[in-house]
């Protein structure tokens, strides 16, 4: 090999080095996942078993069932997964949980209807109530049967609040995401 190759074959090879980081600046940057716009869009109560202010015979065998209805909306531009959604369902002093059983994939740009269903037993819910607000028997259960009325005349308000594991297409991060949500 000539000198001249050499040189040439040197200079080849110092510019190649030399533009490397300037490729690399070129390539495209990850986009950082913006937040999942999640919203509570029905709280439906399925089965109350009780009447108003009526104690039934046996609280451990009343139970209530809801359906949550809560939509997500992805805003980027690319496939994003929830990996899994916790969230607490509050109607007056009463709480119960609520879980995404399976991943939610939301295509780019779309919104997605998901139906979480809730079952709460009205004994666990007077216990709950008596330890957390510090209420005797008697006063936990009207307070429990007061937003059973509330929740069957329609007038209960809901809170839902929670979080979500976002997962992006592409994106090497994995975030959580909370949410405080209000129904009506």
């Amino acid at each position: 090999m000539g000198t001249r190759l050499k040189l040439t074959v040197f200079i080849c090879l110092v510019a190649l080095l030399a533009a490397l980081p300037m490729a690399g600046a070129c390539a495209p940057k990850e986009k950082p996942v913006s937040d999942l716009v999640v919203k509570v869009e029905w709280v439906e109560p399925i089965a109350i078993a009780m009447k108003p202010y009526q104690i039934p015979k046996s609280l451990a065998g009343e139970y209530s069932i809801y359906h949550v209805i809560m939509s997500l909306t992805n805003p980027n531009d690319v496939l994003v997964t929830a990996e899994w959604l916790e969230a607490t369902l509050c109607a007056g002093k009463i709480r119960s949980a609520l879980q995404a059983d399976t991943p939610i994939y939301i295509p780019p740009g779309k919104e997605v209807i998901i139906r979480m269903p809730v079952s709460m037993n009205t004994l666990n819910t007077v216990k709950w109530v008596v330890m957390h607000y510090g209420l005797g028997v008697p006063d936990a259960v009207k307070t429990v049967l007061g937003t059973w009325k509330a929740v069957q005349q329609g007038t209960a308000s809901y809170q839902v609040t929670g979080a979500v594991r976002v997962k992006a297409e592409g994106a090497s991060t994995i975030r959580h995401q909370n949410f405080d949500l209000r129904w009506p």
